[in-house]
């Protein structure tokens, strides 16, 4: 089953990288089909899952950010990005998935920007009046790293993701 999960992701990201502008085109139920596996394949447990799904989510949000018309998606993007940011703050992180979940961060909130700081303000309104300060901080930082336009590979991007997990994962993780 791991192997044919594999393949199915590998296929779904494969058709998205190549073809981002046919999913408009797709009949309603496959459409949210695929939408559903991006998202499952979020949260899997194989890292390889995980770096194949985000590896569809890039390109495939970037495309959305070039498209700006592409209402028909923007749901799923939010939903991708809450549970991006779930997994990054709160879940088991395999230190593989690292780079790909930066690059789809990176897209997600240039596309979703509004949405990612409601999530950063809800995810600090949730913590104790000692650490909010301290995520507070953190987001501010990450938020400064994070350049007006989605772009893959973006090392200060990275950098600062890196040093924001390292500074608000553990704090969070044992609450």
């Amino acid at each position: 089953i791991p192997s044919l999960c594999q393949q199915y992701i590998q296929l779904i990201s494969h058709l998205i990288e190549i073809f981002p502008e046919k999913l408009s085109g797709l009949p309603t139920p496959l459409f949210n089909n695929l939408m559903a596996s991006l998202e499952y394949g979020i949260r899997h447990d194989i890292p390889d899952v995980n770096i194949l799904t985000l590896r569809a989510i890039t390109p495939l949000t970037i495309w959305v950010y070039q498209h700006q018309q592409q209402e028909f998606i923007k749901e799923n993007l939010q939903k991708f990005l809450q549970e991006l940011l779930n997994c990054l703050l709160f879940q088991h992180l395999d230190t593989n998935t690292v780079e790909a979940a930066s690059d789809a961060l990176l897209a997600l909130i240039c596309v979703q920007r509004n949405v990612y700081m409601a999530l950063a303000n809800q995810i600090i309104g949730q913590q104790s009046n000692e650490i909010q300060q301290r995520l507070l901080i953190a987001f501010q930082k990450l938020d400064q790293a994070t350049p007006a336009e989605p772009n893959r590979n973006v090392p200060e991007f990275k950098e600062a993701l890196l040093a924001f997990l390292m500074n608000v994962r553990a704090v969070l993780r044992v609450k």
